[in-house]
Order: C-alpha cells, then sequence, then structure tokens
C-alpha cells in the first residue's frame, strides 16, 4: 500500500515529500530478510525511493541509498535505474569525471566496455564511418525499423543516455563517441526510445564537429520519427 500511494504521490506530481513518507515507511515495514524472500517488492520500494531522493535533491542519502541497491540487487539489469541517478547525483555535484567512471564500470559490467582513450582522430573516423552508413536512412525506413528487444543492450542504451549531455563541456570527445557507440547499437539490435537521442546528439555533433548543417539537421528530424513510434515516453528532442 505504501508503494503505490508513494507512486500515486509522484506521478500525481503532487508533495514528494508524501511520496518520501509512504515509501521510507513501506521500506521501514520490510522484514531484516526482505531482499531474499521479499525481492521485487523491496526492489520497487528502493528504486521508488531512489527516484524521490534525488527529485528532491537528497544527494548524500541518495548515495548511501543506491549502495544498498547495489549491494543487493540479483542483477545489473535490476541496479540500473539507480546507477542512471547516481551519474545524475554526480554530475549535480559538479562530479562529472566521477560520473563517467561510474558510467563506464557499469557498461562494463553489462558486456559494454568504453575506449580506454578517445582522441579527436577516432571520433572523426568513426563519425564518418557512422554518417556514410545513415545517409541511406528515410523517415519509411525508420517507421519500419524492428525495436530493440535484448535487454542487456536496452540497459546499456539507458546508461550512455543518462551521461551524455552531462559530459558534454567536461569531456567534449565522449559525447560524440557515446553517440556513436548508441547509433551503432540501434542500428545491429534496433530502435527503443533512447535511440531518438543518439540521433540527436549525433546529428549535433556533425554540426559542432563537421559543420554540415544539413545531414545535422536531418539525423534531427529522423530523430523526431524515431520519438514518434514512442509516443508517451518521456523525452524531448
Amino acid at each position: 500500500l505504501n508503494l503505490k500511494a508513494g507512486r500515486k504521490a509522484v506521478n500525481g506530481k503532487s508533495d514528494l515529500s508524501l511520496a518520501d513518507v509512504h515509501l521510507k515507511a513501506g521500506i521501514s515495514f520490510l522484514p531484516e530478510n526482505s531482499w531474499a524472500d521479499q525481492y521485487d517488492l523491496t526492489l520497487q520500494l528502493f528504486d521508488e525511493y531512489a527516484n524521490v531522493l534525488f527529485a528532491q535533491r537528497k544527494i548524500d542519502e541518495l548515495h548511501s541509498h543506491a549502495s544498498i541497491i547495489f549491494k543487493n540487487a540479483k542483477c545489473i539489469g535490476d541496479k540500473v535505474k539507480a546507477h542512471e541517478l547516481k551519474i545524475s547525483a554526480l554530475t549535480f555535484q559538479g562530479k562529472t569525471l566521477e560520473a563517467l567512471d561510474h558510467a563506464k564500470s557499469a557498461l562494463e559490467s553489462l558486456g559494454f566496455p568504453f575506449p580506454p582513450s578517445i582522441n579527436s582522430e577516432t571520433v572523426s573516423a568513426v563519425m564518418k564511418s557512422l554518417s556514410s552508413t545513415t545517409s541511406s536512412f528515410t523517415s519509411d525506413h525508420l517507421r519500419a525499423f524492428p525495436l530493440m528487444t535484448d535487454q542487456v543492450t536496452l540497459q546499456a542504451m539507458k546508461i550512455m543516455n543518462s551521461v551524455h549531455m552531462h559530459l558534454s563541456f567536461s569531456t567534449p570527445t565522449v559525447v560524440p563517441m557515446l553517440a556513436c557507440q548508441m547509433m551503432q547499437l540501434t542500428i545491429k539490435h534496433g530502435l527503443c526510445v533512447e535511440s531518438a537521442e543518439a540521433f540527436a546528439i549525433f546529428g549535433y555533433c556533425l554540426n559542432t564537429l563537421f559543420h554540415n548543417y544539413e545531414a545535422g539537421y536531418r539525423m534531427g528530424k529522423l530523430s523526431l520519427i524515431i520519438l514518434e513510434r514512442f509516443k508517451g515516453a518521456n523525452r524531448v528532442a
């Protein structure tokens, strides 16, 4: 009941302090071995409470709370939401390099290791290759493009998506490389809602790095086509 009440308060955009009270109460009522005996309910309560902590900018408490999820969650997929919030919290604190390190660690655990070093020449070569590959993509092509179903890849896309904009100024070569990785995963595994942002960021990078405004604009339009396939998703291109 506390989980439902907490979710209702969050989804209804009412007082976050009310959601905090309900979710904290729900966690306090869990038995000592709830991670073993009531795993799904425990994970849901902890995930929802993590969201509320970040929304209230209770960052120190969020870090402590997330560590409990990392310790007890059964698989990396169950840790993704906590990873996203941890990365956002570190960025909010101005710890962008630490946020990047955390993202790299999470991606490596999923089997998507980040390149050990990224230079402008490597980024340029990958972007030119992808620009050529996607030059034939049309609106109709993307409307018929298969959807991404592999859960591990979907989780990796969420983590990559959670860091790209935060790092645009502090680590300028990382953002285009993340966009390229997300584009490559989309081409290989299909579309997901994060693909829309990958196309948008890729287009932005084409504009700023190569001054290819026509291709950048086209990528932006394709991003909007992808968003149309995920109506109701909380995204703005």
